[in-house]
């Protein structure tokens, strides 16, 4: 994973977050430890699902992937890939380091 990748990565994630809470009028931080998982996450259920879909397909989209981010593997985690901005933005750098894809 570059650095260039990872930043390439947050920007979507963020651009993401912020589409939905737009929507939603909700106020998030974006930094790497914003829970998107839990009791403190400001985003429900609907809205994590919501934001992985707009994430993964902008990830797909710039980086001309095939990654799915809430696959079996991101299930079965001891520690969840969604818990934060940061976690899930790794999670995605492994995946599209795993399929050959970089910035």
């Amino acid at each position: 994973m570059t650095s260039t990748q990872r930043e390439t990565l947050r920007s979507i994630l963020s651009d993401s977050i912020r589409d939905y809470a737009a929507q939603t009028e909700l106020r998030i931080d974006f930094t790497e430890e914003t829970r998107l998982l839990g009791p403190d996450a400001p985003l429900d259920s609907l809205g994590l699902v919501t934001v992985l879909a707009s994430f993964e397909a902008g990830i797909n989209d710039r980086f001309d992937a095939e990654i799915v981010l809430a696959d079996e593997r991101a299930m079965s985690m001891e520690h969840s890939p969604f818990r934060t901005m940061g976690s899930l933005i790794d999670y995605a750098c492994t995946l599209l380091d795993e399929n050959g894809k970089s910035a």
